[in-house]
């Protein structure tokens, strides 16, 4: 066990980790699913980025449906967690099945065809500037993600602490706590602590909870200059701005709920 680093000891560190991918999984399916069938939720013609962003969305709402829901008679356990996520994925995989298969030779028949190609040619020296410094600072975050683990004053206090009472506890209802932040702060970003913490049997995907809503962000500052009319290189840049604000880069792999809000 490195320092600052919880792991349960009954849980098989490498086996458990890969259970992570089923929200990584759930956020994809919702991701096509939004894109494929925008009209069936009000939100006809969304672009790729938009329907990223509203995916992320929808995603939170299940993660609050269920640990809500299991919470009822003390079932916020792994099992719980676990057959709820994958019966979404499944579900997901069986509905989009057709889109999926469609979505698949699409990407073949693009590299075949080189149109990744064709489409990174016509990207101008700046555009291509920036999107190098985006990818090098995402590099970098997943790296600092992994190797330290958060030690903010916030999340030692209350972030952290809150998942850990709602696991031990097998429910995420209020309980007894003299620091009151524990108790009465918004809880979407601890419900999604405590669920990777059931999922991995450990601490070291909580960093990238505020890391993937940076990512939101990211594509949700360009969608949105976008839709102000701006150009493809003002979009380019719009994302840029937003991932070099220094409170971003600050908060950016904490447990802390400023990205994440």
């Amino acid at each position: 066990i490195r320092p600052g680093r919880l792991r349960h000891r009954l849980i098989p560190r490498g086996e458990r980790e890969m259970l992570a991918f089923l929200l990584i999984a759930a956020l994809g399916l919702l991701w096509l699913f939004v894109h494929r069938n925008g009209n069936l939720l009000g939100l006809a013609s969304l672009t790729k980025r938009a329907s990223l962003v509203v995916a992320f969305a929808l995603q939170q709402l299940l993660m609050y449906v269920i640990a809500e829901a299991t919470s009822v008679g003390h079932h916020f356990t792994t099992r719980s967690v676990v057959i709820a996520w994958a019966a979404i994925v499944l579900i997901l995989t069986w509905a989009l099945s057709r889109d999926l298969y469609q979505l698949g030779v699409g990407v073949v028949r693009s590299v075949r065809g080189g149109v990744v190609v064709r489409r990174a040619r016509t990207l101008s020296v700046d555009e291509i500037i920036a999107l190098a410094v985006m990818a090098a600072m995402f590099v970098i975050y997943v790296l600092i993600g992994w190797w330290y683990p958060p030690a903010n004053p916030d999340s030692m206090a209350y972030h952290l602490p809150r998942a850990e009472h709602w696991i031990q506890n097998e429910s995420v209802a209020q309980y007894a706590t003299n620091y009151l932040a524990q108790a009465e702060y918004a809880p979407l970003l601890e419900y999604n602590l405590a669920v990777l913490r059931l999922l991995t049997g450990g601490d070291s995907f909580d960093g990238y909870i505020q890391l993937l809503a940076a990512v939101i962000c990211v594509v949700g500052a360009s969608e949105l200059a976008g839709r102000l009319g701006l150009s493809r290189r003002g979009q380019m840049f719009a994302a840029l701005f937003v991932a070099t604000v220094p409170t971003f880069i600050l908060e950016v792999t904490s447990t802390t709920s400023g990205i994440f809000a």
